[in-house]
């Protein structure tokens, strides 16, 4: 179940950013197109969402994809350019100023920061397009789960100049999140959370929980933030690419993208049970380009109205 509204609840906006966009092959999502060529693939965005909450200011959950795509490790740059063809003209820093927060407001980035080695298809698989550039935001503490701990601690890019992945800013202060033994004082635990095993109450006052969603990667975390009464916004990021993975949840997730695939499909299973058995909440994927055809509004406008309005239809 999903924890209650306090009887003084705070309610976070959210104002989700197109952040680049990539070209996704239907072979990486999917098993059942692993034959297909590449060539059948859709443009997806590449959402970050700038949270608001009352008292504790602006977060940004992902970053994006840098501007034109450079500054990536020259390991990267096929992958980047070649196979899912980056456009990123405007990085999320030139989307916020537009709208007139400055990169200096933002006091909290959530990343999923991680590069790990897919064992089934020999193959790399980097948040490259969710990790932007960090040093960008002086003022942020970067938060992340604690799978990617150890990841950090080896000889990255630039140090090591043919890694993949690359160093976080010396300055920013960094916090990361180990689910299994989550530090009281710091995160209050939350076990289990809907239909998830573990979560951390970010902020302490039921407005948004940070969900420890394994299989894609080492530190793959989701956000579930508490929008309105009783109304949720799920942000899945990396769980799945593509709506059909968990709605109607048919088609199984390609073993192509995720570390642990079974973990992975176990992790995508309950994210299908939250969507089917609670219609309070609004799945929001990382790539999920039906999101726009449906309409959801784009920063600065913010997303409530439009998910209650979605939650209604439910």
């Amino acid at each position: 179940s999903l924890p209650r509204d306090a009887d003084n609840q705070n309610y976070v906006t959210v104002k989700p950013i197109i952040a680049g966009k990539i070209t996704l092959p239907m072979n990486l999502a999917f098993q059942d197109s692993h034959a297909e060529p590449a060539s059948n693939a859709i443009e997806a965005p590449v959402f970050s969402f700038l949270i608001t909450h009352p008292s504790r200011g602006h977060a940004l959950f992902d970053l994006g994809i840098r501007k034109r795509g450079e500054g990536y490790p020259p390991s990267l740059h096929s992958r980047i350019h070649d196979m899912f063809k980056a456009v990123s003209e405007e990085d999320v820093v030139d989307e916020l100023r537009k709208g007139g927060v400055e990169a200096e407001d933002i006091s909290t980035v959530v990343l999923r920061y991680v590069s790990t080695f897919c064992p089934f298809a020999c193959v790399f698989h980097l948040h490259w397009d969710h990790i932007g550039d960090p040093s960008l935001f002086p003022n942020a503490e970067i938060v992340m789960g604690g799978g990617v701990q150890t990841k950090l601690a080896e000889r990255v890019y630039p140090e090591n100049p043919r890694g993949t992945i690359m160093e976080l800013p010396k300055a920013n202060k960094k916090t990361f999140i180990h689910f299994q033994n989550t530090d009281s004082t710091t995160f209050k635990s939350v076990s289990p959370l809907a239909t998830f095993a573990t979560a951390v109450d970010f902020f302490g006052d039921g407005s948004v929980y940070l969900v420890d969603t394994p299989g894609h990667c080492p530190g793959h975390i989701s956000g579930l933030v508490r929008i309105a009464p009783d109304t949720f916004v799920f942000l899945g990021g990396d769980l799945c690419h593509h709506r059909e993975a968990y709605d109607p949840g048919t088609r199984l997730i390609s073993e192509k993208m995720y570390e642990d695939v079974d973990t992975a499909r176990d992790t995508v299973e309950r994210l299908a049970t939250l969507n089917k058995k609670m219609a309070n909440v609004i799945v929001v994927l990382a790539h999920e380009a039906h999101r726009l055809e449906e309409g959801m509004p784009l920063f600065p406008e913010d997303m409530r109205d439009w998910a209650l309005e979605m939650v209604r239809k439910r």
